[in-house]
């Protein structure tokens, strides 16, 4: 886009030293990470994640590839890209690239910004910690991970049904101190991430309300 004469450029940032990738043998089947996305005032502009893993150095012949857009999140929410192979290769090196991208256009509203974190490499299979396909046979609130943790941590929860979901932190005297989730999620597994930066140690509360079901678990920051 251009403002007052100067050209400037979408957001976006490129892994490695000057945006060379870095050097990576194995073969993942999917990029997870955190993400949080605040869209400028009356945009719809999302996040996109694109990963490829070549061999050679040569960004034009991509051993795997994968890009996936995330919608805007205030919280940090999880984000899986997939990676699919056109060759037997092994790469060498791999590029992940994460930028803004508006509607139309494709230009980004100015004001609209992101954070990324906890980038990871994953060789489960891509259904988010369920086979393609697959559903979980019920509710369930798991253990958050990790946990004691300092100064965040991941809660996954699954989902038999569509449900509204209400995720909520609470500390010990039982005072809701942070909501995770107030939205309806699609059935299947969800990962969400607390950071708790500002908090002092101690024991604190996580509870899922999904429907009728319903479950707290204890965690345990410790700086």
């Amino acid at each position: 886009m251009t403002v007052a004469g100067v050209i400037t450029m979408s957001p976006f940032v490129q892994s490695g030293a000057g945006g060379k990738g870095f050097p990576y043998t194995q073969k993942p089947t999917a990029v997870t990470g955190y993400y949080q996305l605040f869209p400028a005032a009356g945009s719809s502009d999302q996040l996109f994640v694109n990963v490829l893993m070549t061999k050679g150095g040569n960004m034009q012949t991509a051993v795997a590839a994968g890009m996936q857009g995330f919608g805007a999140s205030s919280s940090y929410k999880q984000f899986t890209v997939p990676l699919s192979y056109g060759t037997g290769e092994a790469p060498d090196t791999c590029y992940i690239q994460v930028s803004i991208v508006g509607s139309g256009t494709g230009t980004p509203k100015a004001g609209s910004y992101f954070i990324v974190d906890d980038i990871a490499f994953s060789t489960a299979p891509t259904g988010v910690g369920l086979d393609a396909g697959e559903l979980p046979k019920g509710f369930a609130l798991e253990q958050n991970y990790p946990n004691p943790f300092n100064p965040s941590t991941a809660i996954s929860y699954q989902l038999l049904a569509n449900s509204f979901v209400t995720l909520e932190v609470y500390d010990v005297l039982g005072q809701s101190i942070a909501i995770l989730v107030n939205e309806t999620q699609a059935a299947g597994r969800h990962t969400v991430r607390w950071d708790a930066a500002g908090h002092p140690s101690g024991v604190y509360y996580y509870r899922i309300q999904a429907g009728s079901f319903s479950e707290t678990k204890r965690m345990i920051l410790l700086r």
